[in-house]
């Protein structure tokens, strides 16, 4: 299953692929893994897995995809899908997380910036 999304990920990451076999990853994943199973790109920090939907036997096979997880951000796509296309989405998603994160932490900056100055100013007066 893993294998038709091997060299997409190794293409699209630029980076040697690895196969993980442990049964903790370093990521959150958004379902189930199927199987302690994962290409890992290291160099970029992604893991792609296969996961399934947790439901009792009674309503049928649960749903099965693959989920591509790095930090924060996690997707999980339907296994008929195109390895190439998901690999390409995922990364403008966690590119588009990592923007929305550098801006918050430099308003944050900012703001702790302005905070330090106002302080220093009411210490100094008499």
């Amino acid at each position: 299953m893993l294998h038709i999304w091997r060299e997409p990920l190794r293409q699209l990451t630029n980076t040697p692929v690895a196969v993980d076999r442990s049964i903790d990853l370093d990521v959150s994943l958004p379902a189930h893994r199927l199987m302690p199973t994962a290409l890992v790109a290291p160099d970029r920090h992604l893991v792609v897995t296969p996961v399934c939907t947790a439901r009792t036997l009674a309503e049928g096979r649960p749903p099965v995809g693959i989920a591509c997880a790095q930090q924060d951000v996690a997707r999980v796509y339907p296994l008929p899908d195109d390895p190439e296309r998901c690999l390409h989405d995922f990364l403008v998603t966690a590119a588009d997380h990592a923007r929305a994160l550098a801006e918050q932490l430099a308003h944050q900056e900012a703001s702790t910036q302005r905070f330090m100055e106002l302080t220093s100013d009411e210490d100094n007066q008499p």
